[in-house]
Formats: structure tokens, C-alpha cells, sequence
């Protein structure tokens, strides 16, 4: 994967964490951040006119998440956590097959130890479609 494409699938994972209630009822970095940066924007720009909630959500949303997209960044290339994704996964891929496992690991390193179980409530999220779709990838490149 190109660099722009790791940072892209960071940013998506991240922001999908974002949007997600699991995620904000555990949470406790992002509000105390979100405070801060919201005082220092308003307090150096003002109350930009012509500024929608919408903008000034995105603006904030994109500051606070930042560190968390690096991070993210960090874990997409990291071969051992890679190697890692897929390596108890056995019989026929699902879509979530080693996501679990990555999610776990990349919590930690976050130091969020709950983000496993948030990757896997509901609906596979950029995270889990990636895992799968890696796996199936190095499946499907390992000789037989």
C-alpha cells in the first residue's frame, strides 16, 4: 500500500470510531482533547461567520483524532502485527477473521484494551474489511 493509501485507511478507521456510540461510552482521551482544541480555535479565530456546525465539527473532529490516525498509520505497516492478523485463523475466512485479534493488539498499543469488543459490535467497520481482506490476500499468496 502507498503511504497516502495507509494514512487514508487510518483516517477512515479512525473516523469511524468516531461516529460510533460504542466507542465515545468508553472513551476518555478524545473529550478532554476535543475541549481543548475547541478553546484554542475559538479563542485564536473567533466565532468564524459563515462557519457551519458541520465545518467547525469536521475542523475539530480532524484535530482531535490526529494522533490516533499516526498511530493507526503505525500499526497498518507494522509486519509483526500483520503476521499476527491472521495467524490463529483457521477453516473458511470470514469477513472479521483476525480482526479480533488486530483490534486487540492495536488497543493496546492505543491504550484502549476495550477496542476489540467496539470492532466487533455491529457491522464491520475500514478495520475489519481491511483485516479480511489481508488475510484472504496472504492466504491466497502462501504456497500449497
Amino acid at each position: 500500500m502507498a503511504p497516502r493509501e495507509v494514512f487514508a485507511l487510518a483516517r477512515a478507521v479512525v473516523c469511524w470510531w468516531w461516529e460510533r456510540e460504542e466507542f465515545w461510552s468508553r472513551e476518555v482521551v478524545w473529550g478532554r482533547r476535543l475541549e481543548q482544541v475547541m478553546a484554542g480555535a475559538v479563542g485564536r479565530v473567533g466565532d468564524r461567520v459563515g462557519w457551519g456546525f458541520e465545518q467547525w465539527r469536521l475542523l475539530l473532529r480532524d484535530a482531535v483524532v490526529f494522533p490516533e490516525v499516526v498511530a493507526v498509520a503505525r500499526a497498518l505497516v507494522d509486519p509483526r502485527l500483520q503476521e499476527g492478523a491472521g495467524a490463529g485463523v483457521q477453516g473458511l475466512l470470514r469477513d472479521r477473521a483476525g480482526a479480533q485479534e488486530f483490534a486487540a493488539v492495536l488497543g493496546a498499543r492505543l491504550g484502549r484494551t476495550w477496542l476489540a469488543e467496539v470492532e466487533g459490535a455491529g457491522s464491520g467497520g475500514p478495520l475489519t474489511l481491511w483485516v479480511g481482506a489481508w488475510v484472504r490476500q496472504r492466504r491466497g499468496a502462501a504456497p500449497t
